[in-house]
């Protein structure tokens, strides 16, 4: 199953990619990154609690449609916001985060033998819920600064 989800993702992301651009190019900046964060993980929750293969394609195609949507938001507010003359520290240092990011999760295999999947659920939404709202704490701030250098 595991294989057919990952085609799924595949597909998804070569095929759908110029149709997420077209639908969210008349949204704003915060609309698209916030839908696109609840499809994400409204889709990592679905994966961890559900068993069934359809809600497990279900859950993929949200998590793949999230990503294709915040993602570009995600990488203007990052590139708008780190100092051109070390961009590639920040960026290092990110790609890092994404890597332990990724080692943490991989924990969650074996916690599956002490927590229901209930539990891992219930992890994952409450995760899903801070990475929300720092992100509203972020746009804000990325709003703020915009406005600031317009004034000058």
């Amino acid at each position: 199953m595991i294989g057919y989800l990952n085609l799924e993702d595949t597909l998804i992301m070569t095929l759908a990619a110029g149709l997420m651009l077209k639908i969210t190019k008349n949204a704003t900046e915060k609309t698209i990154l916030m839908v696109g964060l609840v499809l994400f993980i409204t889709g990592y929750v679905i994966l961890s609690y559900l068993i069934h293969p359809i809600s497990l394609v279900i859950g993929m195609l949200l998590i793949s449609v999230g990503f294709l949507v915040y993602r570009p938001v995600e990488q203007t507010i990052i590139a708008n916001s780190i100092p051109e003359h070390s961009r590639g520290k920040h960026l290092s240092i990110l790609g890092l985060m994404r890597a332990f990011g990724g080692m943490i999760s991989s924990l969650f295999i074996w916690g599956m033998e002490y927590i229901s999947e209930i539990g891992i659920s219930i992890i994952f939404l409450c995760i899903g819920i801070v990475i929300f709202f720092n992100y509203l704490k972020v746009l804000k701030h990325a709003n703020i600064k915009r406005i600031l250098s317009n004034e000058r």
